[in-house]
Formats: structure tokens, C-alpha cells, sequence
């Protein structure tokens, strides 16, 4: 994946995966810090550093690359980067996600891959909207109301075939988790197949490339 002017989000996730995996995410964090010139370590901390920097910078498209081509660390391209995409806050880019999020429907999408792109849709959101709360137990509460809305969402969503699959679900007690309830619909879809016989977007089946 490389960044381009939408992606930035999903790639600081990759990269930093990339990173992480051969030891070097401290290069973008700031944790490996430059030693003093001079200094035994500096020779290996500088070769290290350009090499981090070359995959960041290749790791972008070209045309907006030139940009952060200059910078003279890893971690001095990572937060010009952040600055120009990262757009937590933004009240556009949350609107915008606020109302992909809500008017999102299953279609001819099977369970799993309905919730999979709700679920990605969420977590974009969710960094975008950047809710903090200092008190622990105001963040629990706040963290289960949400979660709940956001299930009514998903449920909300899903065609018209699984009302009673919906109904279902909404009625359990206690009330699920939000990663249950595709568990749980493609569980009860599976039931419908060997009584009543269903679609293919009821079931999953075919779904292989998701593996």
C-alpha cells in the first residue's frame, strides 16, 4: 500500500506493522533517539535511519512524495506525514464517516463481508473522532452505549431476509457484543439453509477469497 491523499490511515497502520515486525518502529516514534556525533553508536543509528527513511519515503506515491523528501529523520518525515493526512478531529471527515456508517446496507454482500467493511468503516471513525474521556468509569459506560448503537447500525443494515434473524438477536439477553453478532447471524443464516433453503448473501458460502 502506498499513501496517497485517502489512504492515509490504513497505511500509518501498515507501515508501522512493517516497522514493528524488524524492530525499527522506534525510528518513527521517536524512542531510538540520534547518539551524539561522535559517539560509537552514531555510524550504525545513521544507517539505520536512512534506511528507514528510504522505505518510508518509497512507501508514498510519487507525486506527493517530493514534499517530505528533504526531512533529515524518519521520525521528521512520520510527523510531517501525520500533519498533512492525519485528520483526527476534523469535523468534514467525521461527518462524512458518520453518515457512510449510517447509511450502509448489506446488499448482495455476504454476512462476513457486510461486517467486515462496516467494522473498517467503524474503526476509521472512531480514530477520526478521537473521543477521550478521563474518567474510567465514564469511558465503560460511554464505550457500552456506543457499542449498542453501533450494533442496532450493523443490524439495521442487513437485508430484509433476516428480520427475523434481527429480531432474534435484538432480544438476547444479556446483549451481544458487537463482534457476536455476525457470529451470530451467520450461525442463525446456516439454520435457515437446512430448513428453508437461501441465498447465497444469507449463508457466506463463496466467501473463500476472504480467507
Amino acid at each position: 500500500m502506498k499513501l496517497d491523499n485517502t489512504n492515509y490511515l490504513g497505511w500509518s497502520h501498515s507501515v508501522k506493522l512493517s516497522l514493528r515486525s524488524k524492530g525499527k518502529l522506534g525510528y518513527v516514534t521517536g524512542t531510538i533517539k540520534a547518539p551524539e556525533h561522535g559517539s560509537p553508536t552514531y555510524e550504525k543509528w545513521e544507517t539505520e535511519n536512512s534506511t528507514v527513511m528510504t522505505w518510508l519515503i518509497f512507501s508514498v506515491k510519487p507525486e506527493i512524495r517530493r514534499r517530505f523528501m528533504r526531512k533529515e529523520t524518519t521520525k521528521a518525515i512520520w510527523d510531517s506525514i501525520s500533519q498533512t493526512f492525519d485528520r483526527v478531529g476534523d469535523s468534514t471527515k467525521v461527518y462524512q464517516l458518520h453518515q457512510k456508517i449510517n447509511s450502509m446496507r448489506q446488499g448482495d454482500r455476504s454476512i462476513s463481508k457486510y461486517y467486515n467493511a462496516y467494522i473498517s468503516l467503524l474503526e476509521e471513525y472512531a480514530h477520526y473522532r478521537d473521543l477521550q474521556l478521563t474518567n474510567p468509569e465514564d469511558e465503560a459506560k460511554v464505550h457500552h452505549i456506543l457499542e449498542k448503537e453501533c450494533v442496532f447500525t450493523l443490524l439495521g443494515g442487513l437485508n430484509p431476509d433476516y428480520e427475523p434473524i434481527r429480531l432474534q438477536i435484538l432480544g438476547r439477553s444479556p446483549f451481544p457484543f458487537l463482534d457476536e453478532v455476525s457470529t451470530l447471524a451467520s450461525t442463525a443464516a446456516q439454520s435457515w439453509v437446512i430448513d428453508f433453503g437461501a441465498t447465497d448473501y444469507m449463508t457466506g458460502f463463496g466467501d473463500e477469497e476472504d480467507y
